[in-house]
């Protein structure tokens, strides 16, 4: 998380909340580190939500705002970017556009009522230069899509990890295929190195694109995430054997997330009722809630949760809850060191320390 920019104390007092908005950002490094669907997670349920959040004055304008945020990554101001997220129909999120440094003296809320005007928040990615263009520019102009940020991931199947790799520009009228060795190069792989590339539409939807295709034809507008991997017919039967992911649609199948229920020893104490909470119509005060990834296991999973609380991860055992027969729930049976590395394993759990 990252701290607020203001820290006044009013921002504490329920008349004063009103004049502050919230501001969520993603980095580069935050996209990077992420697994799942999307750049990110913005779900407060999430357990690897991981985005930095910062309250500000809504009457701040864009040029402080951007000045503020500068400073606190310890970024030149002229070297930053803002894109704002936007939910597309099909309810994913993604950056949809820069804001316009003509904005400068416009308000964040004013920002906000104007590009979001549905969302009590912003949301923006932050876009970060290495170098300038020319003298006077920084990053590329959007105007009429001849420039078009895309965001780029990495599927390896011998480690069974989805990998963020930035951004990039790309323009319509070029090749899917133009850019093979642009996306070898960011991943390391010798040139030329055979690739399958996908787009992340939705989490039911990767499509394979047609390296023959333009940007334009394969509809690639900014935002868009296009996911690749090495094109090796070599090492499927080693893969298989392996109980082994390879290939990209696949793999996403595994970042649907659910949902695990957990119980601790202090929400029992002051629950009211029977069994140790009411699981079919769960108060919030009763019980937390984490969205986790199907393929997380048990030990990154235990991990997370032992630093949600701040205890060390060897004081914490977790029991499964079984229905028993006169429609109780209870705890039945511990969750074992041995199943660490195993993932999807247990539906509702009970965490005891």
């Amino acid at each position: 998380m990252g701290t607020p920019l203001s820290s006044e104390p009013l921002l504490n007092k329920p008349q004063m909340k009103h004049f502050y908005l919230t501001i969520k950002i993603v980095t580069t490094e935050k996209f990077d580190k992420h697994q799942g669907f999307d750049l990110v997670n913005f779900d407060h349920q999430f357990l690897f939500y991981d985005v930095y959040t910062f309250k500000i004055l809504k009457a701040e304008t864009y040029s402080v705002f951007k000045e503020n945020i500068s400073r606190t990554f310890n970024v030149p101001s002229k070297q930053v970017r803002f894109w704002v997220f936007v939910y597309r129909q099909n309810k994913t999120i993604r950056p949809d556009h820069p804001i316009p440094e003509s904005y400068m003296n416009i308000s964040m809320e004013g920002i906000r009522d104007e590009i979001v005007p549905l969302q009590n928040e912003l949301k923006l990615y932050m876009e970060v230069a290495d170098k300038p263009i020319n003298d006077e520019t920084w990053f590329p102009l959007i105007e009429e899509n001849k420039n078009i940020i895309v965001f780029l991931k990495y599927f390896d199947p011998d480690t069974q990890t989805l990998e963020g790799l930035g951004h990039l520009y790309v323009q319509e009228f070029d090749k899917v295929g133009d850019y093979i060795n642009v996306l070898c190069k960011r991943k390391n792989l010798p040139p030329d190195t055979p690739l399958k590339i996908y787009e992340e539409i939705k989490p039911n939807m990767i499509e394979e694109m047609n390296p023959n295709f333009t940007i334009k034809q394969s509809e690639i507008q900014n935002g868009d995430i296009i996911c690749f991997q090495k094109a090796s017919n070599m090492k499927i039967r080693e893969h298989i054997k392996s109980i082994r992911i390879f290939e990209i649609p696949k793999f996403y199948e595994l970042l649907s997330t659910f949902t695990v229920k957990v119980v601790t020893v202090e929400k029992f104490k002051k629950y009211q009722g029977f069994d140790l909470a009411n699981f079919e119509n769960t108060p919030l005060s009763d019980i937390y809630l984490y969205k986790i990834l199907m393929n997380t296991t048990y030990g990154v999973f235990k991990e997370n949760v032992s630093q949600y609380f701040n205890i060390p991860s060897e004081q914490v055992r977790f029991w499964i809850l079984a229905s028993r027969q006169n429609g109780t729930v209870r705890p039945d049976v511990p969750i074992l060191e041995s199943y660490s590395n195993t993932s999807n394993i247990f539906l509702i759990i009970i965490f005891f320390h």
